[in-house]
Formats: C-alpha cells, structure tokens, sequence
C-alpha cells in the first residue's frame, strides 16, 4: 500500500513514468505500476494550463 501512495504523489508531481517508476523499484513495462498512476482531471487540466 505505500508503495502504490508513494508512486501515485510522485506521479502528481514528476509526472514523468521512468523516473518514479527507477525510483519505486518498477521494472520496465510493470503492470502493478501502470495501475498505481491515476491521471485524474486536476493533473489534466494542469497540463492543459501548461500548453496555454
């Protein structure tokens, strides 16, 4: 359960999949990872903000 907390605050701010996912310990293509990110509409509408 930490883990998934710790990958899924550190996608809200990196938001870069291969640096949390080096620093969690996930190897490459790792199903349990790509289910701890949840993109949820706040980080969507700050990268729509970015772009603007």
């Amino acid at each position: 359960m930490a883990r998934r907390v710790l990958v899924g605050n550190l996608y809200k701010e990196l938001k870069d999949p291969n640096l949390i996912a080096k620093i969690s310990g996930h190897v490459e293509n790792s199903k349990a990872f790509n289910r701890y990110r949840n993109i949820d509409e706040e980080m969507a509408k700050e990268v729509i903000m970015k772009l603007e």
